[in-house]
């Protein structure tokens, strides 16, 4: 076996049978490298800056985040279907804004809970490059408020208009990156 391969990887295939050829095979499919995207968003609108936070958060070890889209529409029969994180009427959603981005942080805590790592409720509200706090005051507020919601309950929560905001999180916190537990 090659030893460049993880020492668990390894030893997996050995208990299992799996030849070296389907091993490296499997190696080879599970850590290609992923094609570089091309995202066909004006650069540093909202949604660039979204799509660039949510690859920043899959290259991290078991970092996730989704989107998570709000609103309301009529189903078939003209009931109104609203969807969305506490989008649970249209009085409590003008006031109470869930983020663009909600996921999971895996944080490990203090000795105190030997170690064990806890996967943190997380909830990024994106903003273009250029927002400025006071451009939208009503729905600002609803956001700061589910993000103080978060905040207050152990949550990592935040206003992003820079993926580096992001990235700063996850170095902060020293979320690993999906290679480093294979680099020697």
């Amino acid at each position: 076996m090659n030893p460049l391969l993880p020492e668990e990887l390894i030893a997996w295939a050995t208990r299992h049978t799996i030849s070296p050829d389907a091993l490296h095979e499997l190696n080879a499919l599970l850590t290609a490298p992923v094609p570089s995207l091309t995202l066909d968003y004006e650069k540093n609108s909202e949604t660039y800056n979204q799509n660039t936070v949510r690859v920043l958060a899959s290259s991290r070890e078991h970092t996730y985040l989704w989107r998570n889209n709000n609103g309301a529409v009529q189903d078939a029969g003209g009931r109104l279907i609203r969807y969305g994180i506490a989008n649970d009427s249209k009085k409590i959603n003008q006031r109470f804004k869930s983020s663009d981005l909600i996921g999971i942080t895996p944080i490990t805590v203090t000795p105190a809970m030997v170690g064990m790592r806890v996967g943190v409720f997380t909830a990024i509200e994106m903003k273009k490059t250029d927002w400025r706090p006071g451009e939208d005051p009503q729905r600002e507020r609803a956001q700061l408020r589910f993000i103080n919601t978060v905040r207050n309950a152990g949550g990592l929560a935040l206003f992003c208009n820079n993926p580096v905001q992001y990235q700063q999180l996850l170095d902060y916190w020293s979320i690993p990156h999906v290679t480093d537990r294979y680099r020697r």
